[in-house]
């Protein structure tokens, strides 16, 4: 019940709340090697810039490692970047880590110190993804696809789709979706 009120109240968020560049910070993002990332320096170096909030023990999440391993080798040399970013408080950077070996990243995992990038884009939960354009403006937030834990080969590839209308210069349809994955530990 408490899912199915958070997802509405994002739906029901107008189009501006998510579209207002002012609104996303420019936070900096620990990799799991201890190095910074400015969100800002990878946003404005890209068409289009993927967060996906991230979390190690959500089985949405792993079910979806694969699909976003395929995204993110479908956009090399198409100037989009992903980002893994997991915002929950008890996650150290030496966890991180051996979460990224372990499931052999080969996008940033990266830690959102104090969920403050998570908070400011209303994200709730993992598998979260939200579509970043050159200027900064929020174009898509919601589910990667139309799956939970089991994947189907039919889909409706959200994510995927709302990159590819950026690159195009069209908005995304739709621009918000349900977040499919499990609640994020709180800050």
């Amino acid at each position: 019940m408490m899912r199915t009120l958070a997802a509405l109240a994002l739906l029901s968020l107008p189009a501006a709340a998510l579209a207002d560049a002012s609104a996303l910070p420019d936070v900096a993002l620990t990799r799991s090697d201890g190095t910074t990332v400015r969100l800002a320096a990878v946003v404005s170096a890209h068409r289009a810039t993927v967060v996906e909030m991230f979390s190690t023990g959500c089985p949405v999440q792993r079910a979806h490692d694969a699909r976003l391993e395929k995204l993110f080798e479908a956009w090399r040399g198409e100037g989009v970047a992903l980002l893994a970013v997991d915002p929950e408080p008890s996650v150290t950077r030496e966890a991180l880590a051996a979460e990224a070996k372990a499931r052999g990243f080969r996008f940033p995992l990266l830690l959102d110190p104090g969920g403050k990038l998570a908070r400011t884009l209303g994200a709730r939960f993992c598998a979260t993804a939200v579509v970043i354009d050159a200027r900064g403006r929020v174009r898509y937030m919601g589910g990667i696809d139309g799956d939970s834990a089991r994947l189907h080969d039919d889909a409706r590839p959200w994510l995927r789709d709302a990159v590819a209308a950026v690159l195009a210069g069209r908005e995304p349809d739709p621009a918000r979706t349900e977040s499919r994955g499990c609640y994020l530990q709180r800050w």
